[in-house]
């Protein structure tokens, strides 16, 4: 986007990026409580697409540059990269990326408040 150019950004694929504030505060909030085990810190669920939109908006860039695509668009723009898709899945055996790669924090907010 820096270069005037169109990126094509997921509506079917959905993260919880970790805003470094919400990191710092949380792991403060565990210090300071004492608090042991394993404790997922993360922001809000949102789209590859929502994503790169809250990026842009954050850095000043256009956000008319963001298009909509989505996993099976993405996969099937170029059937020889979608071949190649399925033979490195199939013989690794390994299962197609999942789209909702959200991460559960349940166990954290239950021991600190939600910011």
């Amino acid at each position: 986007m820096e270069r005037n150019e169109e990126v094509k950004a997921l509506i079917d694929q959905y993260t919880t990026p970790t805003h470094a504030k919400l990191l710092s505060e949380a792991i403060s909030e565990i210090i300071e409580r004492k608090l042991t085990g394993i404790f997922h810190v993360v922001g809000e669920k949102m789209s590859r697409y929502e994503f790169a939109l809250k990026l842009a908006e954050t850095l000043g860039l256009n956000a008319e540059l963001i298009k909509k695509s989505s996993c099976i668009t993405y996969l099937s723009h170029d059937i020889k990269h979608l071949l190649i898709f399925i033979i490195i899945t199939n013989n690794g055996k390994q299962g197609r990326r999942k789209t909702n790669l959200v991460i559960e924090t349940d166990l954290l907010y239950a021991f600190i408040k939600k910011r």
